[in-house]
């Protein structure tokens, strides 16, 4: 069930909204869930990221409800561009084949992998630190 939230902006009856800086701020974004163009209210974070998953539409609305401390309207839009993984280079000794993921990637990650202990396949032990930031 989605929180719900409604908005009623009027001046007397005219018909005309006046111009203003207080509104509704709607955010029309990729995600991996939730139901694609529906709308619906948010005013809490974590309800936003359990409903829509990973992706710019609840980062943004995150960052909107923790700044603004108001109610957004997000709407789960299909990405324009499908995410996809580059070419992986590897630097350094071992024989491991390194791949991605098989989910498509929902950001864009100029990621680097160091490992600082190594072991073999098939055992405990490895130990290692990465950076999403290009290193």
């Amino acid at each position: 069930m989605l929180p719900g939230a409604e908005f009623r902006k009027v001046d007397g009856g005219t018909g005309v909204t006046r111009p203003s800086a207080v509104g509704v701020l709607a955010i029309i974004a990729a995600a991996t869930a939730g139901t694609l163009n529906s709308a619906g209210s948010y005013n809490r974070r974590d309800v936003v990221q359990t409903e829509c998953g990973l992706g710019h539409l609840p980062e943004f609305s995150a960052y909107v409800m923790a700044v603004a401390k108001k109610t957004i309207v997000a709407v789960r839009a299909v990405a324009s561009t499908a995410g996809a993984y580059s070419a992986i280079t590897k630097t350094g000794g071992g024989t491991s084949v390194i791949t991605a993921g098989a989910t498509e990637p929902v950001d864009d990650f100029s990621c680097v992998v160091e490992w600082t202990v190594g072991q073999t396949i098939g055992t405990t032990g490895a130990k290692y630190r990465y950076s999403i930031d290009g290193g």
